[in-house]
């Protein structure tokens, strides 16, 4: 018995049903020992997409009521998911989930679920619907969120909306003006006066006082 072998025979032995990865030549024999024992293989193309699925499969859940979804559709599909109030501590919970998965929570009141929102270390978009404008503009204010959208999905966005992730979500700002100021790389010349002798190239520089650095 080999190494990749006496991991799957562990694995086993722990009650493991389920291994979501990603196939290649590094771990062909730890592949070849799964294909032989009890042990199902679903096949992802990257780590972050193994790690999502296996997370929402199993453990990383904990408690939570599974309302719809759950299961793979695919070598490497993932239903859409709906979770009801799963644990505020797991995975799920406290992570970005690149995939087809929401989570429900029941939140006491409207200032219960703002303090929820802005407990995580992460931040995107967010939204709220009502039909109250002052209940509306006081959890715009609330909400430690990049944008909020009133009364439509977090998905909205156009082209000049700046659009990026606060904390640990993102660094800088998306957007077609946004972009355009990073990629912008300023350019500044410093000149000491005094050692400058030649009277017309002093008179030009007078001169380029006179101008933002932009117009120049």
């Amino acid at each position: 018995m080999n190494a990749a072998e006496l991991l799957v025979k562990a694995l086993e032995n722990e009650g493991v049903e389920t291994i979501h990865g990603v196939p290649g030549e590094e771990n062909l024999d730890f592949l070849e020992a799964i294909r032989k024992s009890g042990i199902r293989l679903i096949l992802t193309r990257h780590e972050q997409g193994a790690a999502f699925m296996a997370a929402t499969y199993g453990r990383f859940t904990g408690s939570a009521e599974l309302l719809s979804g759950g299961s793979k559709i695919g070598d490497t599909l993932y239903q859409p998911t709906v979770l009801l109030d799963p644990p505020a501590d797991c995975r799920v919970s406290t992570e970005e989930v690149f995939g087809p998965v929401i989570c429900v929570y029941s939140c006491r009141d409207r200032q219960d679920a703002i303090r929820r929102a802005n407990s995580l270390d992460v931040a995107f978009q967010a939204a709220v619907f009502t039909n109250d404008l002052n209940s509306a503009f006081d959890t715009i204010r609330r909400l430690d969120a990049a944008a909020v959208m009133v009364n439509d999905h977090t998905a909205f966005r156009v082209d000049w909306m700046p659009f990026g992730g606060r904390r640990v979500s993102g660094y800088g700002i998306g957007g077609i003006g946004y972009t355009m100021h990073d990629m912008i790389q300023p350019k500044m010349a410093v000149i000491k006066m005094a050692c400058i002798r030649d009277v017309a190239t002093y008179r030009m520089i007078s001169r380029m006082k006179r101008f933002p650095a932009s117009a120049l």
